[in-house]
């Protein structure tokens, strides 16, 4: 018997039917709840001919069936897709189904003979909407929202932060890899889909962040997914406990005495910032906790005046919150596993357009 090809699996088959294989026709049955005759001899055609009358399309040629449980089929896992936003190729897949129907077959046959000009275009963009294609995306999902459940089940039963650390490290590094795939973003149903599972994902990273009490890691990573990707915007840090926890930071508080003793002498104000000395004096460089995951290349503006033998200063941190270094080590990320893998997974998804980057932030008064 000649070699088929199933349209849901894409590997070859040998027997009478004639769009799947037999495991994959068992599949399409379970999806669609069709329970089948034990007498029927032809189940393929039993299918197709419970998918007509389904959708009120009566009159159709065996070939017609068939052409219309493909695309049915196909809106089917659509449907069953639940990131991206997949409108249009819905839209297109039930217009290629409304055009199924004895009147339009007609319609057609009589424009082909008297050679009139037909309409039927389709966005190149979903010319590739095939059932195995779309099947396949299907799948990546169920095996993402596996992951995720997992992940979930397993925080929910964690201990302490460190088996939270090691249990997001593990979703990112091994069970969601996949995700950030920047091979995607040139296949436009793919990218949709892979876009709206990378978003899950930052939002997964949020909450479990602040779990962990990377408080303002989480709060900043919250305005990447949110800022708007055609107007930059600033964010400023306003949350009083953020506030002090940034005005109670050793590091901090050191470059700002190092910055003071070394630029007021013999001076009753101050304004150090770039445009005055070199910004390398300016850097700040966190190792450990909330500050290390949420600025990465922070500097500080210091400007005041002298009262009462006290500097009365106004302390600006500012930063771009971006990803734009791919592949960091975990020596350049000094041995910190959950940093490294953030960053680089962060290099695709601001590629996607899920991270947008923007300038941040946080302003207070310092005493020295």
């Amino acid at each position: 018997m000649k070699k088929k090809t199933c349209k849901l699996c894409n590997r070859t088959y040998s027997h009478k039917y004639n769009l799947f294989g037999r495991g994959c026709f068992d599949t399409e049955r379970r999806l669609l709840h069709v329970r089948i005759p034990k007498e029927e001899k032809n189940k393929e055609k039993y299918l197709c001919d419970v998918i007509a009358k389904r959708l009120h399309k009566y009159g159709l040629s065996q070939s017609k069936k068939y052409e219309l449980a493909t695309k049915y089929l196909t809106l089917e896992y659509i449907n069953n897709i639940e990131y991206g936003d997949l409108s249009e190729e819905k839209e297109q897949l039930q217009k290629e189904i409304d055009d199924i129907s004895i009147t339009k077959v007609i319609k057609d046959t009589v424009d082909l003979l008297l050679d009139n000009d037909v309409n039927n275009y389709i966005n190149d963009s979903l010319k590739s909407l095939t059932l195995n294609k779309v099947y396949r995306l299907f799948k990546t999902t169920q095996k993402f929202n596996e992951a995720v459940r997992k992940f979930k089940n397993d925080i929910f039963n964690s201990k302490n932060e460190e088996q939270r650390i090691a249990i997001l490290e593990r979703l990112l590094l091994d069970d969601l890899k996949f995700v950030f795939d920047s091979s995607k973003l040139s296949l436009p149903l793919t990218y949709k889909i892979y876009y709206g599972m990378q978003v899950a994902v930052w939002k997964i990273v949020i909450s479990t962040g602040a779990l962990i009490g990377l408080k303002l890691s989480a709060e900043l990573l919250q305005k990447a997914l949110i800022a708007d990707s055609k107007n930059e915007e600033d964010y400023y840090i306003t949350n009083s406990i953020r506030i002090k926890e940034l005005k109670d930071n050793i590091i901090i508080q050191k470059k700002i005495n190092e910055l003071i003793e070394k630029y007021s002498k013999n001076k009753s104000s101050i304004d150090l910032n770039e445009n005055n000395i070199d910004v390398n004096e300016l850097k700040l460089s966190f190792e450990e906790n909330d500050l290390f995951f949420s600025l990465h290349d922070a500097t500080i503006n210091i400007k005041g005046k002298k009262e009462d033998n006290k500097w009365q200063l106004e302390v600006t941190i500012k930063d771009e919150y971006d990803f734009t270094n791919p592949n960091l080590s975990l020596k350049e990320y000094k041995n910190n596993a959950l940093g490294c893998i953030l960053n680089n997974c962060g290099v695709v998804s601001q590629q996607y357009g899920v991270l947008r980057p923007y300038y941040v932030y946080a302003i207070f008064k310092y005493e020295v």
